[in-house]
């Protein structure tokens, strides 16, 4: 979905990963957040906003259910049942975007490439996931030569593997011991608000 089009549908993923992506001017995008089974893409329906304001691409493919965003509204506004449910992952999700823009101003290309497969690996089922370092430079905002020594070093490192196209979590701790504090803030803030919990340290992928 381009962004600046009108919001139909709101969109649930069952197991897919959604990033929202900002376009510049210039081609150039960058990932400023992203959901997965723990919320839906459509959410500013629920504000008053017809127009999605960002671009959104699937991340990671999986089955996702769908309901006009006019039922949506409606049950939002007439059910506060509904409401307990969606407020507070608006307020998650605004933690992460501007969380997602501080990490990326801020932390290095190996601590923030680390943040985004931590927050990739807690959505989906898999510890393998098929990426290009051409698509990483662009959702981490980087050039693509730092990816590839962020992705060397995480390799070298024992956290991942990584061939042809494809980076699988090897050792999740690790992982988590090479990232910036940004996913600790959002891995908390998702337990608190919205009980999203991250995968367990001891699940581990094995790498044969």
């Amino acid at each position: 979905m381009e962004e600046d089009t009108p919001l139909e549908y709101a969109y649930f993923p069952r197991d897919a990963v959604i990033s929202l992506i900002r376009v510049f001017a210039n081609g150039t995008s960058v990932e400023v957040g992203m959901t997965g089974y723990e919320g839906f893409l459509g959410v500013h329906a629920t504000l008053g906003i017809e127009i999605q304001p960002t671009a959104s691409l699937i991340q990671s493919e999986g089955e996702a259910l769908r309901i006009p965003t006019a039922r949506i509204v409606e049950l939002y506004d007439q059910r506060a049942d509904v409401r307990a449910v969606i407020n507070p992952y608006i307020h998650y999700l605004m933690t992460q975007i501007s969380q997602t823009a501080a990490c990326n101003r801020t932390h290095t290309p190996e601590e923030r490439l680390a943040r985004w497969l931590l927050q990739i690996h807690d959505r989906v089922t898999t510890d393998t996931l098929v990426v290009t370092q051409e698509f990483l430079s662009s959702m981490l905002a980087t050039r693509r030569a730092s990816i590839n020594e962020a992705v060397a070093h995480l390799r070298d490192a024992g956290a991942i593997a990584h061939r042809r196209q494809r980076i699988t979590v090897v050792d999740r701790a690790l992982l988590e011991s090479r990232t910036c504090e940004c996913y600790a803030v959002l891995a908390r803030e998702g337990s608190r608000s919205i009980a999203f919990q991250p995968r367990a340290k001891s699940e581990l992928a094995t790498v044969g």
